[in-house]
């Protein structure tokens, strides 16, 4: 092997190193032929000494960059002669110089502390002792930021005029009259089309109700399940991670065309590698890349633990059968499976650990997101309707006689279907799922709609009603003015706050010309020219 022919070369200490090392299982001498032969050339450089000499560190600090070792993702035995070659070195550096190489001193810190580079090291000791790297009092580096050379450029330019004089021959006459009359014109266009938008051209359109602002995000709102890129994947290849005993690197196939994706999974101890093998699953396909012991992960793969704990047992999530891989996974319910999935999980917004806990099996072993409800909610289920009473008052959900309610846990209800092969079945699962959280947040919280009046001289407010309270009414009415001002409405059925938004908005529906009218929510109108005959 070219490897342990180049080994042979290396000083005597540094082989020492370099083979106890490989003795103890760890390193690797690459695993295709490709990374077999960048391994030999790694340690030929070491073994003629240039490599590691203080003139070539700042070269050495640019490859190690975006490294985490020098061939592929693991550690290799010419990561180990690397360390060996550096340590006389790097073991010399004061605090202040630590800054200067960031990635070199990264790099050697991260080899030095591998268990089988350790071992092997402590056998030769003193020659190969632990660098301790002093950050906390090393000077922190001072950025500057650089100078605008736009206004540099414009300066000098306008020294140079100031200092010399200004010839003008005819050409240059007819040049400064052509750019005046282009200016001309260019004004004159921008005076036309502020007439027509009635806003100053070379002014960005501020955020307002007619002209739309600044688009809300697509992760605003309530975290939801349909905001989970759930995919089924096929396991092509999986292995055990060479840095972590408890740790699966898969390679799996989600049907795209880049191929197959790396997971990291931390199974080990719980599924043996050969129920691993081959077998199909569900993944987490949204989530942002994270580096897992030197490897990065580019998913997630969906297990389910066992009510007692995960020593009682783990077992993956399966997809439905005849899945292929790609294929998307949603719960059941119009609004789960027509909405459109993150393109990444924001990780400071927690998307995927609020819902998670929310995940749960039926008895039928199929997985389930159920309705999690304060202690403050009564809810009394009958044979036709179940009754959410809360803090804001009482409301009921129809049921059809399919529906089935499982109160497993406190505070927790699951919606089941008799058979969920039925066409119709499924299409109210995820509708009176919906619906009887809809009413847990109405008689908990309320609902709240905007309804912003966009006009001159449009008011509205909340009077004293002749007819006092009876019969219906509250006592109070809605007196409005179709103004520049807007008022919010509050009410415990969704339902019926939307039929009242919508109500209120026929008197005066926005139009497209002025923009003026009655806007519901975050609605928005484009903004037509004015047609001249």
């Amino acid at each position: 092997m070219a490897s342990k022919a180049a080994i042979v070369k290396l000083p005597s200490p540094l082989r020492d190193l370099v083979t106890g090392a490989a003795q103890e299982g760890s390193p690797d001498y690459g695993k295709s032929e490709k990374e077999k032969v960048e391994v030999a050339d790694w340690i030929e450089k070491v073994a003629q000494g240039d490599v590691a000499k203080p003139e070539r560190l700042k070269d050495l600090d640019t490859q190690l960059t975006p490294r985490t070792y020098l061939v592929s993702n693991y550690l290799t035995v010419a990561d180990v002669a690397l360390y060996g070659a550096l340590h006389p070195v790097l073991s010399q550096l004061q605090s202040s110089q630590y800054y200067s190489h960031p990635a070199l001193t990264r790099y050697f810190d991260h080899i030095q502390t591998r268990p089988s580079v350790r071992k092997a090291a402590e056998a030769l000791t003193p020659a190969f002792s632990v660098v301790e790297f002093d950050l906390e009092h090393a000077p922190s580096v001072e950025r500057k930021a650089d100078t605008p050379k736009k206004k540099e450029k414009a300066a000098t330019l306008q020294a140079e005029a100031s200092s010399a004089p200004i010839k003008k021959s005819k050409g240059e006459d007819k040049v400064a009259e052509t750019a005046a009359t282009e200016g001309k014109a260019q004004k004159k266009e921008k005076k036309e089309k502020e007439k027509k938008t009635g806003e100053p051209a070379d002014k960005k359109k501020a955020g307002s109700a007619n002209n739309g602002g600044k688009a809300p995000a697509e992760d605003a709102g309530e975290p939801v399940p349909s905001m989970i890129d759930l995919r089924v994947g096929h396991i092509v290849d999986v292995k055990k991670h060479p840095d972590a005993d408890g740790l699966y690197v898969e390679q799996i196939d989600f049907g795209e065309e880049t191929g197959p994706r790396t997971v990291v999974s931390g199974l080990v101890h719980y599924i043996p590698i050969e129920q691993m093998q081959d077998k199909y699953l569900v993944g987490v396909c949204n989530l942002k890349p994270a580096s897992m012991r030197g490897i990065k992960s580019f998913a997630m793969v969906l297990a389910a633990t066992h009510k007692d704990g995960k020593d009682a047992g783990i077992e993956l999530v399966q997809p439905p059968p005849n899945s292929k891989p790609g294929d998307r996974v949603y719960f059941e319910g119009a609004e789960f499976e027509n909405a459109t999935p993150l393109s990444q999980l924001n990780p400071k917004k927690k998307i995927f650990e609020t819902i998670q806990p929310g995940f749960t099996t039926l008895e039928t072993k199929e997985a389930a997101w159920p309705i999690q409800y304060p202690p403050n909610v009564t809810l009394t289920p009958s044979s036709n309707e179940i009754s959410v009473q809360g803090p804001l008052g009482s409301t009921s959900v129809a049921l059809m006689p399919f529906m089935k309610l499982n109160f497993s846990e406190p505070s927790t209800l699951t919606v089941d279907v008799e058979n969920a092969k039925e066409k119709k079945q499924r299409s109210m699962w995820g509708l009176t799922r919906t619906l009887i959280q809809n009413a847990i947040v109405g008689m908990t919280e309320g609902f709240t709609t905007p309804l912003y009046l966009v006009g001159v001289g449009y008011r509205a407010a909340l009077e004293p009603d002749p007819r006092g309270a009876g019969e219906g009414r509250s006592g109070q009415r809605l007196n409005m003015k179709l103004g520049f001002s807007h008022s919010v409405f509050v009410c415990t059925d969704k339902h019926q706050l939307g039929l009242f938004a919508a109500q209120v908005r026929k008197w005066r529906p926005p139009e497209p010309y002025k923009g003026k009218g009655i806007f519901v929510g975050m609605e928005r109108v484009r903004i037509k020219a004015v047609k001249k005959k």
